[in-house]
């Protein structure tokens, strides 16, 4: 676990500018972060009822802003109380 890096990123709806704050554990899943917007649409994925990806059918993909926020991130300990500060910071939606 020692190599492993963690990112935090921030999903925004450029219309009302409500924002998700996510963070996930390697550039792979970085790259499904960015994939978030596409598995809105897919009615087989778990979470299909979540309010962003509802939020994203409703306003369109074009209408969202994928962002990195923090790169390189060490421990989970770390991690999460970044993600937790990013949460406030961005007065952001929780999952």
């Amino acid at each position: 676990e020692g190599d492993k890096m963690y990112f935090i990123y921030k999903i925004e709806n450029l219309i009302n500018h409500k924002t998700y704050i996510g963070s996930v554990t390697s550039h792979e899943d970085l790259q499904q972060g960015g994939m978030t917007l596409q598995n809105a649409r897919l009615e087989s994925r778990a979470g299909y009822e979540y309010p962003l990806y509802r939020a994203i059918r409703k306003y369109g993909i074009e209408n969202f802003d994928f962002q990195i926020l923090i790169k390189d991130i060490q421990t989970p300990e770390e991690r999460y109380k970044l993600e937790h500060d990013a949460i406030i910071e961005y007065n952001s939606l929780t999952s």
